[in-house]
């Protein structure tokens, strides 16, 4: 039997394949700072007559809510206290709630910085850090976590809410990733300080008294934790 003559083509080992270069030459946590200063520069250029020109929304419910609140101006400028009553909508409804608290949270500082730049800009970035984080907590790479966050902060339906005047359900629906990632952080750590991000953040979307959104939010929380919760009571821990 004739042998094959030539020489055979040496096979590289798995071990001698060339590696395949990652997308990025940069560490994950460079792309990290990268693609937020992006989201920032996004939101900057998308929300420029807000941040820069000082503009503002005069949707119906904004200039609504010049009017319903007048009355209510012109006697907090002439009284010591405040009025905890508007008489003149309604039949009449309760005031204080429109107030704010006086206390220190992160809804209230993040109301500061809306006075300087602006409401719809801030809560964006909030709500595009937090998406961030929550991706890159489920270990999502940069480039997916990047993608989530502007899929989550650039959904149409937001930029009505907030044009229109409901800023209580846009701020509320700001606040959903920072609470679902501190229930899942709490579902993993099951310490002390895990409930009390949670704590914090759910209730400052409470505070933002859009009770639709915080009844959406508890089934949410409700569909992630009932899982981690039956394989708890069937592994005793519970016990």
């Amino acid at each position: 039997m004739a042998k094959q003559k030539g020489k055979s083509k040496k096979v590289n080992s798995p071990k001698e394949l060339p590696k395949s270069k990652p997308l990025f030459q940069l560490s994950e946590r460079a792309q990290d700072y990268i693609f937020l200063g992006i989201i920032t520069l996004i939101l900057l250029v998308l929300l420029k007559p807000l941040v820069i020109d000082g503009l503002s929304p005069q949707g119906v419910d904004v200039v609504a809510a010049k009017g319903k609140s007048h009355q209510i101006a012109e006697y907090n400028k002439t009284h010591d206290d405040l009025a905890l009553w508007n008489p003149y909508i309604f039949a009449g409804m309760p005031e204080y709630q429109n107030y704010g608290s006086k206390a220190y949270s992160i809804d209230n500082f993040l109301g500061k910085l809306s006075s300087s730049l602006s409401s719809p800009f801030i809560h964006y970035l909030f709500g595009a850090l937090g998406m961030f984080l929550l991706l890159r907590y489920l270990r999502f790479s940069p480039i997916i976590a990047f993608t989530g966050a502007l899929i989550f902060i650039l959904i149409p339906h937001y930029k009505s809410l907030w044009f229109e005047g409901h800023f209580r359900k846009f701020r509320a629906i700001i606040y959903l990733p920072w609470i679902l990632l501190s229930f899942k952080y709490f579902l993993k750590k099951r310490s002390v300080l895990a409930i009390t991000l949670f704590a914090l953040a759910f209730g400052i979307q409470i505070r933002t008294q859009h009770y639709q959104i915080v009844f959406y939010t508890a089934l949410l929380i409700f569909a992630v934790g009932i899982y981690p919760f039956i394989k708890d009571l069937i592994d005793n821990k519970y016990a």
